[in-house]
């Protein structure tokens, strides 16, 4: 499973971070992230319409 998460961390930050907990934050952060960022543009959709 590490390995996967060091994947998609290094995909997310372009580097490799130390450690199993900080990968997963990061991995978890970048996801939440994206899920705001696609909110927010609907949103922004929704008000120009």
């Amino acid at each position: 499973m590490q390995d996967i998460s060091f994947i998609v961390d290094e995909s997310f930050t372009g580097y490799r971070t130390e450690g199993f907990l900080v990968t997963h934050i990061h991995v978890f952060t970048a996801s939440l992230f994206n899920k705001i960022v696609i909110l927010d543009s609907s949103m922004e959709l929704k008000k120009s319409q």
